[in-house]
């Protein structure tokens, strides 16, 4: 059973304001992906939970950018090792998978109550 206080924050003051906009152009300036590749509609409409829809996606490019967002290995809730850019883990713990592996950046609330965290939880 997870800890209550593993939530995804939906801040819209992020997601809406310009701390996202800034965080995810330099998010694609860091991956050399083509500016606007990234939905901004979609995570301003909705929030953390765009990241999950997209990890559940058929669309192989949703699927890479909701795992390089969470700082997961794709196609799995594994964190990556040390990942060079900051993840979106602490805000969005649910939809980047800290519920089920609990890796780098995951807030330790996720944590199942009597669970010991896995000497590979920091990633792979």
């Amino acid at each position: 059973q997870v800890n209550a206080v593993c939530r995804d924050d939906n801040n819209s003051l992020f997601f809406n304001g310009t701390a996202g906009d800034e965080y995810f152009q330099a998010f694609e300036e860091f991956n050399r992906l083509p500016k606007g590749i990234i939905p901004r509609l979609f995570l301003k409409r909705n929030g953390c939970t765009a990241l999950k829809l997209w990890n559940e996606s058929n669309k192989s490019n949703h699927t890479i950018i909701s795992a390089r967002l969470c700082g997961r290995v794709i196609g799995t809730d594994l964190a990556v090792r040390d990942p060079a850019f900051e993840a979106l883990r602490a805000r969005c713990p649910v939809a980047c998978g800290c519920n089920v592996e609990l890796g780098g950046g995951c807030p330790s609330s996720c944590k199942a109550e009597g669970e010991e965290v896995a000497v590979c939880s920091s990633g792979l």
